[in-house]
């Protein structure tokens, strides 16, 4: 009877850990997975046969990079004839404003070759838009996740070609307990211990979530964490270690 009075003390007295998954050790501990701020998959704004993928897999890219070229030879013609088409409306143009001047054409013919000149800009301007979409550029710099398409390959308009991500600026996504809700909106200061690397990073929380998930009774945290060693992918977890411990 002795024996079991003191286990049970002992088990009223004993502290119970805190919030995180790794309470036992830390009661701050908290989850985090790496995701990049800037992701997306880049597809096709025309449907036509590829001439070139000018990236593979892993590449890197600055914005503004040619990353996929279609074979737009038929555009481009078309441009070119819109080009000379209004070269050739602009002189009429110039023709008829000369001779209106000296009252040797009638207004009807000068505003209808105002108005072939207006017609011919805006063929241009459609036609630079279609040749636009001939090229696939980068919105920002980044990394090649995968290849969606292939050369040669004939896509469709909206047809994924490939994916790319920001490996610079990355965040750290994380769920806290529903209870921080108030203290976590102060922004404490935090660490975060990369699984992959063993690395550790100082990390800066950007936002919290508005509400609460009602199943797991959980918030949403969004931090920054400096990539400028290169070290850090998406996808990549670890563990956030808070500086100061929330009110109970």
């Amino acid at each position: 009877m002795l024996c079991i009075a003191l286990v049970l003390s002992l088990c009223w007295t004993w502290p119970v850990s805190g919030y995180g998954e790794e309470g036992a050790n830390d009661p701050l501990a908290i989850r985090v997975l790496v995701v990049p701020e800037n992701e997306t998959v880049l597809s096709a704004e025309m449907s036509g046969k590829i001439s070139s993928i000018r990236v593979d897999m892993g590449d890197r890219f600055k914005k503004g990079n040619r990353l996929v070229d279609f074979d737009c030879d038929l555009r481009r013609a078309q441009l070119k004839k819109a080009l000379a088409e209004l070269a050739s409306a602009q002189k009429v143009l110039q023709v008829n404003r000369r001779l209106g001047s000296l009252n040797s054409v009638s207004e009807l013919d000068l505003a209808l070759s105002e108005s072939k000149v207006e017609m011919a800009v805006s063929e241009v301007a459609v036609r630079r838009a279609l040749v636009g979409q001939c090229t696939i550029t980068a919105p920002f710099s980044g990394t090649v996740a995968r290849r969606e398409a292939k050369p040669h390959e004939f896509v469709t308009e909206g047809q994924p070609v490939v994916h790319i991500v920001d490996t610079a600026h990355l965040r750290l996504q994380m769920f806290v307990p529903s209870q921080w809700s108030s203290w976590i909106r102060s922004k404490p200061a935090l660490t975060v211990t990369i699984d992959e690397t063993g690395t550790t990073y100082p990390a800066t929380i950007v936002s919290v979530g508005a509400g609460v998930d009602s199943t797991s009774q959980t918030l949403e945290v969004w931090a920054r964490i400096d990539n400028t060693d290169a070290k850090l992918l998406p996808g990549m977890s670890g563990t956030a270690t808070f500086a100061e411990y929330p009110p109970r």
